[in-house]
């Protein structure tokens, strides 16, 4: 994901690379440590709840987003991201 900032000015912008980060959980919390990619590289923190998590998956799920993913030229990555969700939840499941 690129991230732009207005501290950023006109330099660049911030390059995550998501999923890489390292989670780790805290109290009440989600913690994600990661590493912007160049041309600027920081260490950085992502700190999430439950509703944020939600958030994440209301956009995910959305009409628009759901079109966007659905053209041709991303139709095999959706069909990607079904099976992992899917082998997430059964995952999830049988642990529980």
């Amino acid at each position: 994901m690129l991230f732009w900032s207005k501290g950023l000015g006109k330099r660049s912008h911030l390059n995550i690379a998501c999923g890489t980060e390292q989670p780790k959980r805290e109290g009440e919390f989600m913690l994600l440590y990661g590493m912007t990619r160049p041309p600027i590289v920081w260490n950085y923190t992502i700190t999430m709840t439950e509703r944020d998590f939600l958030s994440i998956l209301d956009i995910g799920l959305s009409k628009k987003f759901l079109s966007f993913l659905m053209t041709p030229k991303r139709f095999f990555y959706a069909l990607k991201l079904l099976y992992l969700v899917l082998k997430m939840s059964i995952k999830f499941i049988l642990i529980r």
